[in-house]
């Protein structure tokens, strides 16, 4: 209670010199506008609450389906705050409430400050006094005095205030000033340790300091003796997030010859699936990327996907929609597949003129999309190759549920009537039926 520290009918410490006020981006440390000119695709495409939109006769923008599977690789840029958690936010202030154990509500922790509070004596929670004494060392921007006042509490009973330390630190860290001295800084506190290094270097990544960022990494990958492979791969994603124009351009050239070293070499390849996340993010080449994204499928299958996923908002006309369903024929997961597959098909049987080839086109793809989705589908004698697509077509089978496997063959079979349907009809009755057919559903 503040009556513990202010109160007792003492009379109150003179409230000390109004400190110089901080820089606003020194008072709270936030994320940093983002950087160069690469774009993530994440957001580049229309969703699927847009409503379609018809260009002209024949030609309909509709809105991407959404997947399962992350075919749009996630934004290197966000690395530059790997180990920071979307929750963790590093702020120049105290991590642990120290306001609200010590004080009634109402009261902040540079008003304790200002009231002389860090100087008082407790029978208990005497570290609480002192973590305060710490903070208000920062009031005065004196960095390395709080730094060295928090070594004191490493070892402090209360083990949330231990927690909050390295949080403390990095936010400390990244408003000290330059990294170039960072070893020293942290070594005056005895917090020069790997794992407070990495998260310095993402306290500075969240303030635009990026030049510090990739310093702080360095030394990071510098005392790390043995990392372990993810560890070390993240770290060099978290080097290129730090960089920009040539400087990033080097840092892919050299994740580059870890991920695919010399064939006369003696050195393993490292970090090749974050290399080709960074291929896919930077360059848009996301074959090797899509490739790997889920164990148990064929690379081939994944691409498929990913190709006609990311052209999505670049289809308009029955030819465009018919194409991205032949080729969705070729993808895997199935639930991704059919999930893009089917309303390709339907704007498809919408958009196409009358009389057309292509309903015929559109009943063969309806209809091997049914027998793939049959479990009860008879083997006869086949060769390796097409043993092994049985076997692959069984297990993606295995991942639908009854029901979505009915819902998909259900919709396929109705595509199948309205493409008999129309192609039955003359011209002009051909061209009402499908002004009247109700609009294509995700």
């Amino acid at each position: 209670m503040v009556a513990a520290l202010v109160g007792c009918g003492a009379k109150p410490a003179e409230p000390l010199e109004v400190p110089k006020p901080l820089a606003p981006n020194e008072l709270q440390l936030s994320r940093p506008p983002h950087v160069g000119p690469i774009q993530s695709v994440r957001g580049s495409e229309p969703t699927v609450a847009d409503p379609p939109r018809v260009l002209g006769p024949g030609t309909v923008v509709f809105p991407r389906p959404v997947i399962e599977t992350p075919i749009e690789p996630p934004d290197v840029n966000e690395l530059g705050r790997w180990p920071l958690t979307v929750a963790e936010h590093p702020a120049l202030e105290p991590h642990f409430d120290v306001a609200g154990a010590l004080a009634e509500p109402g009261i902040s922790w540079t008003d304790l400050c200002a009231r002389g509070a860090q100087h008082r004596h407790l029978s208990t929670k005497q570290e609480l006094v002192a973590y305060l004494d710490a903070w208000c060392s920062v009031t005065t921007g004196n960095y390395s005095t709080t730094i060295e006042k928090l070594g004191h509490l490493i070892l402090a009973p209360n083990a949330q205030l231990v927690r909050a330390l390295k949080f403390d630190v990095a936010a400390l860290a990244a408003a000290h000033g330059p990294a170039h001295d960072l070893e020293s800084f942290l070594r005056d506190g005895g917090f020069l340790d790997l794992r407070q290094v990495d998260l310095i270097a993402a306290a500075y990544f969240e303030v635009g300091k990026l030049e510090d960022a990739a310093e702080a990494n360095r030394l990071a990958e510098t005392m790390d003796n043995a990392p372990l492979e993810t560890v070390r791969c993240t770290r060099m994603l978290r080097a290129i997030a730090d960089t920009v124009n040539s400087d990033r351009d080097d840092a892919i050239r050299e994740m580059r010859l870890i991920a695919y070293p010399p064939s006369d070499g003696i050195r393993k390849p490292h970090c090749r699936a974050q290399y080709e996340e960074v291929l896919c993010w930077k360059d848009r080449d996301c074959n090797g990327y899509w490739g790997g994204l889920v164990a148990g499928v064929r690379p081939t299958a994944l691409q498929n996907l990913g190709h006609v996923y990311v052209r999505w908002n670049r289809f308009y006309s029955s030819f465009d929609w018919y194409t991205a369903a032949s080729d969705l024929m070729g993808a895997a997961p199935f639930r991704d597949r059919y999930t893009l597959l089917i309303p390709a098909l339907d704007l498809a049987l919408r958009t196409t003129g009358c009389p057309s080839k292509l309903f015929d086109d559109i009943d063969r793809v309806a209809l091997l999309g049914i027998a793939e989705l049959d479990p009860t589908r008879p083997i006869e004698l086949m060769t390796r190759p097409d043993l092994e697509a049985e076997s692959e077509r069984k297990s993606q089978l295995a991942t639908l549920t009854p029901r979505e496997i009915k819902a998909f063959r259900t919709r396929l079979e109705a595509t199948r009537t309205m493409a008999h349907r129309l192609d039955k009809l003359d011209p002009p009755a051909c061209l009402k039926a499908q002004a009247s057919l109700p609009p294509v559903q995700p």
